[in-house]
């Protein structure tokens, strides 16, 4: 089974001009952008730090070069999925060459069983165009602020700072997980009414930042940090088991958006059937 959700995780993953104006419009400017980015390298980090019974980080990091498909064909990406539980730390690696995909695990590579590669291709496929492009960062974000953000992955940007509404962040972010088949995301319900009342009252601080391109506008760079009271309610806990004292933190990173991405299948890989665990 934890085989299983690595995969499911990777499989997730695998999907996914000039400065001037204002703050709202730079920020709806690479919002509206996010449905260009069709490759590049991918950097990705969620981790929660609790104080409570859960004490420590929980979480995951993914990162490697991808390339979203072409109608019909699976992605092109070399993936490196880590999960963090404590001290403890876990890792598997989905290559796909957009034929073919295989998994690596415990330093051998096998094919992906033909009941995921099909999930795989369903899931990055079957809307049509960038899943990022429902992320509506542009919504998140309150009193946007400009200023210089340095190079970021070799490029000039423009850093755009604010508070955020937590609420409508996570709602999006659950939806795009639930839609590509994250199920273990899925099944955190949406906060609405109360329970999204109850979720912005236990939010000490959320904090976001936007890193984006001085010249194409293109997102270089997510930050989100935010904080929870001593008591944070029980919709959150499935995202980290109980969370007394948490902070959240989410970072989402492109590199060299839309560079032609090259993955070859590797050699001497196994059948799926010696996949451990496989039925």
């Amino acid at each position: 089974m934890r085989l299983r959700r690595h995969v499911a995780a990777l499989c997730l993953a695998a999907l996914l001009g000039a400065c001037g104006g204002s703050s709202n419009d730079l920020l709806g400017d690479t919002a509206s952008k996010l449905a260009d980015i069709h490759s590049g390298i991918l950097g990705m980090r969620f981790d929660i730090l609790s104080s409570g019974a859960l004490a420590g980080n929980v979480g995951f990091a993914l990162r490697g070069p991808f390339a979203l498909p072409q109608s019909g064909r699976l992605p092109v990406a070399r993936l490196t999925f880590t999960r963090t539980t404590g001290t403890s730390k876990t890792s598997a690696l989905l290559v796909s060459t957009g034929r073919q995909a295989f998994v690596g695990v415990g330093g051998s590579m096998y094919r992906l069983p033909a009941a995921q590669t099909e999930q795989l291709r369903s899931q990055t496929g079957s809307q049509g165009a960038n899943p990022l492009v429902d992320l509506r960062i542009d919504d998140w974000m309150r009193s946007p602020a400009i200023s210089n953000g340095g190079t970021v992955g070799g490029a000039e940007t423009r850093r755009i700072h604010g508070n955020m509404d937590v609420v409508s962040a996570l709602n999006d972010l659950l939806d795009m997980a639930g839609g590509l088949g994250a199920t273990q995301l899925a099944a955190v319900p949406r906060l609405e009414g109360a329970a999204a009342d109850s979720v912005r009252r236990a939010v000490r601080s959320a904090t976001m930042d936007v890193y984006t391109g001085t010249r194409d506008h293109l997102l270089r760079k997510l930050l989100i940090d935010v904080r929870f009271g001593v008591n944070p309610p029980p919709q959150l806990q499935a995202l980290g088991g109980r969370l007394g004292g948490a902070r959240l933190v989410l970072e989402f990173d492109v590199t060299d958006p839309n560079q032609p991405v090259h993955v070859a299948a590797p050699q001497h890989a196994l059948p799926s059937s010696a996949l451990p665990g496989a039925a």
